[in-house]
């Protein structure tokens, strides 16, 4: 997965970010105070909106008899270039020791922009339309706040808020010397406060930025020894929503070359299952007398490394954003195991089996990946993955009496499983190391630090399978780590926040069970989980107390 390289310039690079890195820890802890300028998306890629839906344009604002105006406006900048400046109040010294956040007030002093076409307007029965412009109102605001964490030598990511008081300026289409003006401070309604994320990158870099040179390029990039990449960043408030990038700043990817390779996933046990109801096993088939299995299996790799291995068996050329690509794909290894035996009635008696299931000798059909570039390192992909499986069962009590059922060589249909995350947006993130050119699946690097996304595959033909894979570089440090703070995702902490979250589900996880609900961390034997949250995940929760 590792594209071929010269050793030496890579050699050369980390030298070169040695060098570098001491420089710029000798000059470049200040940043001076001063403006950041930005051009906003245009209406081909990603308009601006503001949406009057709380606070309408009331009735006869345009004209007697004029209906309130309750809508969406698509915007844009007016000029191509510079329609947006956030202005950094105060000089910024970083300290010398990386990580380091600091925090400077700032605020807008520039919006410029215009409709990306007419809105209509309803005027005593009959549709008017008029072009809108958007800048600020002279009503003064207080400051926002811009929180900049610089995480290496050359920069970091950083994050924004502040309160925003527009005026907009209506002009009536073929009569330009009707105008309106609505000004949302002059009307006493509250400032929009406008936020970022805080995980959007910048960069020292005084030749991009177009306002005065302070050594503050956000939106950017710069990793040293790869080419610039400019990033847009999203800025949105209650009503509104501005993608922003550095003016005159491209996009500097690399050439697209993502080389064929194979994919490692992991399976967390509890969370994937194989259903024979649809197509049972038949009667027989363990032995004589023994009943149709006809159950759900829950199945797992062993947690300890990839149980599953795709194969990408043609590069892929993504050069620039936008740019799509499908190349065939194969599963090249499966080796799942059942969290726990399953039960066959065998001439009026329960014997225990367990399973392991791998990949048949009768290969499957051509399977296939489509990738979409959609920024400089990553996008998005889905697949339709392809599986014949054979199931391998051994007796609990007599480990030498074996059971062996090839779906391909008994004729059974293969499993199609296709991905989605959720079902309603197959679409799932990839991304390409900067530094070595690695694909990886699964990975989102639109966020800072690049963030773990599980993959769910099930079947859309033959009998039902789902796993929930990982990339096996997230593979989960402890399964008690059920939730954040927020309650969002694990956090590298087993703490009070996973035992409220344990509580709350106490007792039988919602259906369809498998897959388990994330606070089913174990069961009685901890070999698996249970589809019931009880003691045993209550005392694994205690035994795992603190970090990961």
């Amino acid at each position: 997965m590792v594209r071929a390289r010269n050793i030496t310039s890579r050699i050369v690079c980390i030298a070169l970010i040695t060098i570098l890195f001491a420089a710029a820890t000798a000059h470049a802890q200040l940043v001076l105070g001063g403006p950041d300028c930005w051009t906003s998306s245009d209406c081909a890629q990603q308009p601006a909106q503001f949406l009057f839906t709380e606070n309408p344009i009331p009735a006869d604002f345009f004209n007697p008899g004029s209906e309130p105006f309750v809508g969406t406006i698509e915007l844009q900048g007016q000029t191509g270039g510079i329609d947006v400046q956030i202005v950094r109040l105060n000089d910024i010294n970083f300290p010398p020791a990386l990580p380091a956040t600091e925090f400077v007030p700032i605020q807008l002093i520039q919006l410029d922009l215009v409709s990306c076409q007419p809105i209509t307007v309803i005027v005593a029965g009959q549709p008017t339309l008029w072009d809108v412009q958007v800048d600020l109102s002279p009503t003064p605001t207080p400051p926002g706040q811009m929180t900049i964490d610089k995480l290496t030598p050359n920069g970091g990511k950083f994050g924004f808020d502040f309160p925003v008081q527009p005026r907009f300026t209506f002009t009536k289409v073929g009569d330009p010397g009707t105008v309106r003006v609505f000004d949302t401070g002059l009307e006493a309604i509250p400032p929009i406060v406008i936020f970022s994320n805080g995980q959007d990158p910048w960069a020292h870099n005084e030749a991009l930025d177009p306002c005065v040179g302070d050594n503050f390029s956000p939106g950017v990039r710069d990793s040293v020894c790869e080419p610039l990449c400019c990033a847009p960043v999203l800025a949105q408030g209650k009503g509104f929503e501005i993608e922003l990038r550095v003016p005159g700043c491209t996009q500097e990817c690399d050439d697209g070359l993502i080389p064929a390779g194979i994919d490692e996933w992991a399976t967390p046990c509890g969370q994937s299952f194989f259903d024979f109801n649809p197509d049972p096993i038949p009667e027989n088939f363990f032995d004589p007398g023994s009943l149709p299995f006809e159950g759900v299996i829950e199945l797992g790799g062993d947690g300890l490394g990839a149980d599953t291995r795709i194969e990408r068996l043609q590069d892929m050329l993504l050069p620039e954003p936008g740019n799509v690509a499908t190349v065939p794909i194969q599963i090249v290894e499966l080796n799942l195991q059942s969290c726990s035996p399953i039960t066959v009635v065998t001439n009026g008696n329960p014997i225990e089996w367990d399973v392991q299931i791998d990949l048949s000798t009768i290969p499957p059909p051509a399977s296939s990946l489509t990738a979409t570039k959609t920024h400089c390192n990553g996008g998005t992909y889905s697949s339709v993955l392809q599986v014949q499986p054979r199931f391998t069962f051994t007796r609990v009590d007599d480990p030498l009496e074996v059971r062996v059922l090839d779906s391909g060589q008994d004729g059974r249909p293969p499993v199609v499983l296709t991905p989605f995350e959720p079902i309603e947006d197959p679409d799932i993130h990839f991304c390409v190391d900067d530094f070595f050119d690695i694909y990886l699946p699964a990975i989102d690097c639109t966020v800072e630090p690049p963030q773990c996304t599980d993959v769910c595959r099930q079947s859309i033909a033959g009998p039902p399978m789902k796993l929930l894979q990982l990339p096996v570089d997230c593979l989960p440090t402890c399964p008690a780590d059920i939730t954040n703070s927020a309650g969002g995702p694990p956090d590298g902490q087993v703490n009070v926040f996973d035992l409220l979250e344990l509580l709350s589900s106490w007792g039988q996880c919602p259906l369809p069970c498998p897959p388990s609900c994330p606070a089913d961390i174990t069961n009685a034997a901890g070999t698996g989980t249970d589809c019931e949250v009880n003691v045993f995940d209550l005392l694994n929760l205690l035994a795992n107390w603190g970090s990961c």
